[in-house]
């Protein structure tokens, strides 16, 4: 049986023999590359411009090997893979029942069996030793191409074992001045992920990374073959800012935020002051995904914050630099806060966009969204338009307000998903304290409990309500998307059978204040053994019309489009819902 293959779009230069030019010099600030005759910026899909042949004949001047792989043993082929440090979870094999090598005779693979391990492999490339130019990077001339095809064992989409291919790049101390990454790998068929940028100026190692995270059982099925890494030398371009930064973060001493571009050739940077001062290089790290050619998502996270503090900020990308806006960190434990809710925005994105408006005259400090952010995860237009665009495009909302979200069975484990919503910890489920609030974020499209010990929620969710930030916490809330009662339906079902038996008890045992959920596509309402539940699925998607009497403790349903907010101060947290006329429809007040 051949290889099952999936080829995306992604095109890189790796096979055009790109060589460096003969004054690799003040690239980094050019803004219009070297283009083509025909005005375009490569042939071959690649940016930026490569020179000829780069070769001079001298061998007392040894060239750097520009358009060579640098990898070693990147197709697997060595059964010991003593190419790579610290191979730990790893072993390579010739075939799987549905998995051909698409290259070769072998490849990487995560172990089979009950034990939960990640595959690990590395390799530190050295520059030095490859006779690469330090001066040539520090000017921004050099570019790294990235690819390799990546696997599972699932539909694209489905909550299984994820392969990630990535690179860092390191000064001469081994300090991270930024990495590059692929999508994840994901789906049962190989997929040929690839990822160019420019090196960072002080760039002096390259630390590449194949890592195959195992998140079912049984068998660590992350999949790799064929890790190809070049340099080649280019002139630096400033990308196009496709979507300005959207602000996703809890922290009180710190604000992760992320930008897109068109454009990859160049350096990027947050500049952050006080609120009112004047903007400086923040140094961070900037993390940037090559979704495809076309599209880069980048992240950074400025710290040494103070909490509720107020700071103006902007990004930069070459010479491409966003609209100055102002953020505020997480508030201390004890300041009031307010945080709103909407879930099951979909396609519904100019009713969502409605309640962004609405929402920016409320100023809440927070935005969480319980799932289903797009309608179709396989989407790319939904997850830049309808979600990302909406945040950031109406009134400046997201790039002002952090966001931060569950997975909805909408969104599911799509690539894209990863790129578009970064949650924090493992990315399926965390825990964190907003200044009096204890919040909760579970995913409910993943078996409740008795997973894996690194992903069972219930063992997570009892160990956070423990802890001392939830025990001190005024209230304690959890998160989710599918909702564990509801009165109005889909899909024939009286609510989330695996949250009820599950989590449930937890919440009661553990002093839940209120359950948050979406799903069901309506305002609902009630409370249950001391816990407040609601649901908040009016986020723009089509309403739900039909009523039903399954459970009399949900004693309050409405069929409109909505958000809540959420007022915390004083040990009273008080609940207000409004409609899409911005007219309250619902509204609660719990004591501490």
């Amino acid at each position: 049986m051949g290889p099952r293959i999936l080829l995306l779009t992604l095109t890189l230069c790796l096979g055009c023999g790109g060589d460096p030019k003969s004054d690799p010099t003040g690239a980094q600030g050019a803004t219009d590359g070297a283009d083509s005759s025909d005005g375009t910026d490569g042939s071959d899909g690649s940016e930026g411009a490569d020179s000829s042949d780069g070769s001079d004949g001298d061998s007392a001047n040894p060239q750097p090997p520009y358009g060579e792989d640098l990898v070693q043993d990147g197709g697997f082929e060595d059964p010991s893979l003593s190419a790579w440090s610290l191979p730990e979870g790893c072993m390579t094999r010739s075939g799987t029942d549905w998995l051909s090598p698409p290259e070769g005779a072998a490849f990487l693979s995560g172990l089979p069996g009950n034990e939960v391990q990640d595959c690990n492999a590395s390799q530190i490339i050295d520059l030095a030793a490859w006779d690469f130019d330090a001066a040539a990077i520090d000017a921004g001339a050099v570019a790294v191409d990235l690819e390799g095809w990546l696997a599972g064992s699932d539909v694209s989409g489905s909550f299984d074992d994820q392969i990630r291919l990535q690179v860092g790049f390191l000064d001469a101390t081994g300090q991270l001045l930024g990495s590059l990454e692929t999508l994840v790998g994901a789906g049962d068929a190989w997929a040929l992920r690839g990822a160019t940028g420019l090196l960072p100026a002080g760039t002096r190692q390259l630390d590449l990374r194949v890592w195959g995270r195992h998140r079912e059982l049984p068998d660590n099925d992350s999949y790799a073959d064929a890790i190809a890494l070049r340099l080649r030398a280019v002139t630096a371009v400033s990308p196009g800012l496709t979507l300005a930064p959207l602000l996703q973060d809890f922290r009180t001493d710190a604000m992760r935020m992320a930008w897109e571009t068109d454009g990859n050739l160049c350096w990027h940077g947050v500049q952050v002051a006080d609120e009112g001062g004047s903007l400086v290089d923040s140094g961070v790290p900037v993390h940037t995904i090559a979704v495809d050619e076309q599209h880069y998502v980048h992240i950074a996270a400025p710290d040494g914050l103070s909490p509720g503090g107020a700071y103006d900020y902007r990004v930069a990308s070459g010479d491409t630099v966003g609209d100055t806006e102002t953020f505020r960190t997480a508030p201390a434990e004890d300041a009031p806060v307010r945080i709103a809710w909407l879930a099951d925005n979909q396609e519904g994105y100019t009713r969502f966009r409605t309640h962004l408006e609405h929402l920016s005259a409320r100023a809440p400090d927070l935005l969480f969204v319980p799932g289903d952010l797009v309608q179709d995860h396989f989407a790319l237009n939904q997850w830049r338009e309808w979600w990302w665009g909406s945040l950031v495009d109406t009134q400046a909302f997201g790039s002002r307000t952090p966001v931060l979200a569950a997975r909805g069975n909408h969104d599911l484990h799509d690539p894209y998903a990863y790129a578009y919503v970064l949650l924090p910890g493992n990315e399926l489920f965390y825990a964190f304290r907003y200044g009096p609030v204890f919040v909760v974020s579970l995913d409910s499209q993943i078996q409740p409990a008795h997973m894996p010990e690194p992903i069972d929620q219930r063992a997570f969710l009892e160990a956070a309500l423990d802890s001392e930030e939830a025990r001190s916490a005024d209230f304690r809330v959890v998160a989710f998307h599918q909702a564990p009662y509801t009165n109005s339906v889909q899909n024939d079902t009286t609510g989330n059978q695996g949250a009820r038996d599950n989590w449930v008890p937890v919440f009661v045992e553990k002093n839940v204040d209120m359950v948050i959920a979406g799903h069901f596509h309506s305002y609902q309402r009630g409370e249950l053994d001391g816990v407040s539940y609601a649901i908040v699925g009016g986020g723009g998607s089509a309403l739900l019309v039909d009523r039903y009497d399954f459970w009399d403790h949900m004693t309050i349903l409405e069929q409109t489009w909505h958000y809540a907010t959420m007022d915390v101060e004083d040990g009273r947290l008080h609940w207000q819902v409004w409609d899409l006329e911005d007219r309250l429809i619902d509204e609660m007040t719990l004591e501490r």
